[in-house]
């Protein structure tokens, strides 16, 4: 069985609900959800509404997994020309070439 990728959509509001911008490496991701686990997690709310905290913490759980999923299924190449391509100094010697 096979995960399908999320829509735009979803994917769009699990990127806002972990406070991520529109582009972020993977050590990003974990961060911000790390962040957010410390701060909302029920056990660790100490003054605030444990059942807020509970939800939002779901939230961001539920986020983490759609974001997690996408990333889990990008395909990496490691072909010499894929490599080189993402090289920015071999792109602006070529171009001056």
């Amino acid at each position: 069985m096979t995960e399908s990728l999320p829509n735009y959509t979803e994917l769009n509001r699990a990127r806002r609900a972990l406070g991520l911008p529109e582009m972020a490496t993977y050590e990003e991701i974990r961060s911000a959800y790390k962040k957010l686990a410390l701060k909302y997690h029920p056990d660790r709310c100490e003054g605030k509404d444990k059942a807020l905290c509970a939800q939002k913490m779901a939230n961001i759980n539920s986020a983490y997994r759609i974001i997690a999923g996408y990333v889990r299924n990008y395909r990496y190449f490691f072909t010499e020309k894929a490599v080189k391509e993402q090289d920015t100094e071999y792109a602006v010697r070529r171009f001056f070439k």
